[in-house]
């Protein structure tokens, strides 16, 4: 629903500008979650870029989150690693990355 209201419209402007890439901003003291999961969800699902500043608490600096993430990198050595302890280890970094924790 809310596609109709925000991608589809900045997509005719940006093609009735010719334009290549546009950009949207919005600020607020306390923004409607569900809109804004609504349209990050849209725009996750046409392949657009969106990144967010927030700040989770008051007096606590924004953090940028990228709608693309940064990925999480982990190697190990295949004759020396021990599977349990690689799913333990995967498994510890996904309930991170779910938790929205930070290092």
């Amino acid at each position: 629903m809310l596609m109709s209201f925000f991608q589809r419209p900045l997509s005719v402007y940006l093609a009735a500008a010719n334009g290549i890439k546009g950009k949207s901003q919005i600020t607020g003291e306390d923004l409607n979650r569900e809109v804004l999961e609504s349209v990050t969800r849209s725009t996750a699902a046409t392949g657009n870029e969106a990144s967010a500043r927030i700040t989770k608490r008051r007096r606590q600096k924004p953090i940028t989150i990228n709608l693309k993430g940064d990925p999480v990198k982990r190697g190990y050595a295949e004759d020396e690693h021990q599977p349990e302890a690689v799913l333990a280890d995967l498994t510890r970094i996904y309930a991170r990355v779910r938790n929205d924790e930070r290092n």
